[in-house]
């Protein structure tokens, strides 16, 4: 079955091979795996990346895999890494968790031709702003508590280039400008 599953993706061996780690690292998921065989070899074929981050984290890509009809706005996102920092030593972790999430649903939107190209392009840009935004509320309680408030308006951080246009694409970075008055 992974055999047939991958052959018919644009990375085969891939695909096979990443689906293969899968099985065998994941037994307790062997029925999931069956039911979404298609959406997840195609997606082991495309990034050995998020193919690595699956087989860690099988739970996570089957309840991800049920929400590729869902498109992340601003707001829902912002207050879901909100909910889950909590001003400790851990919150880069959990950014980097949740990064890997979000580009998980965006990529299989992308590759199950669920979003269009524009889409996918705002939605890595939303993602980044995101990211960028809520890390710095993070830092700035951390160095307000060391340091005391900052004054008004003394920083700001600027989105130029492709994330200032909302136009990331996957092998994107992100271009900012840090502005301290």
């Amino acid at each position: 079955m992974l055999r047939d599953a991958a052959g018919s993706t644009p990375d085969p061996e891939r695909a096979f091979k990443s689906l293969t780690t899968f099985s065998d690292n994941n037994p307790d998921y062997t029925d999931k795996l069956k039911a979404d065989i298609t959406p997840v070899s195609l997606l082991f074929s495309y990034s050995q990346f998020l193919a690595n981050f699956c087989i860690s984290n099988p739970a996570i890509l089957f309840d991800t895999l049920a929400e590729t009809e869902k498109t992340a706005d601003m707001e829902s996102l912002s207050a879901s890494l909100r909910e889950k920092l909590t001003s400790s030593d851990e919150d880069a972790k959990v950014v980097c968790r949740f990064k890997k999430k979000e580009l998980l649903r965006i990529t299989l939107r992308d590759i199950l031709k669920k979003a269009e190209l524009t889409e996918t392009m705002l939605e890595l840009s939303i993602l980044a702003d995101v990211i960028v935004d809520e890390s710095l509320k993070v830092i700035k309680k951390s160095l307000s508590a060391t340091y005391g408030e900052p004054g008004k308006n003394a920083f700001t951080v600027i989105s130029i280039g492709k994330l200032g246009s909302d136009e990331l694409n996957f092998s994107s970075d992100i271009d900012i400008m840090f502005v301290y008055g």
